[in-house]
């Protein structure tokens, strides 16, 4: 794919790592927290372990964030987080259990089983 600049590659595959790697690992970690008797504990452990990982990844996008996010300024800026939509959710679903609220007895009444 061509880009505009370095940056804008940079940011590109920083996104495509979260949420192609990191956002679905999150999804299938928390779902494998819920199979545990007490999913809370290892729900807090994956989510320490994901949010290490990703901030390890992430140290090239840090260094260009700064001038990248100049671009997305006001509502701009939703738009970088729906590039990291699949991220978004898992973080949400992963915190959701990890506080007790997102439940496999939960889940099934949810979808009505």
């Amino acid at each position: 794919m061509l880009y505009n600049s370095q940056e804008e590659a940079i940011a590109e595959n920083y996104f495509t790592f979260v949420n192609d790697v990191a956002g679905i690992l999150t999804i299938t970690l928390g779902t494998t927290a819920l199979k545990f008797t007490h999913p809370e504990i290892f729900a807090w452990f994956f989510l320490a372990i994901l949010v290490a990982w990703v901030s390890n990844k992430g140290k090239e996008y840090k260094k260009i964030s700064e001038r990248y996010l100049r671009e997305y300024k006001g509502f701009g800026i939703l738009s970088l987080f729906w590039r990291m939509n699949i991220m978004i959710i898992g973080i949400a679903y992963i915190t959701g259990i990890a506080l007790g609220h997102i439940t496999e007895a939960k889940i099934y009444v949810f979808f009505g089983l």
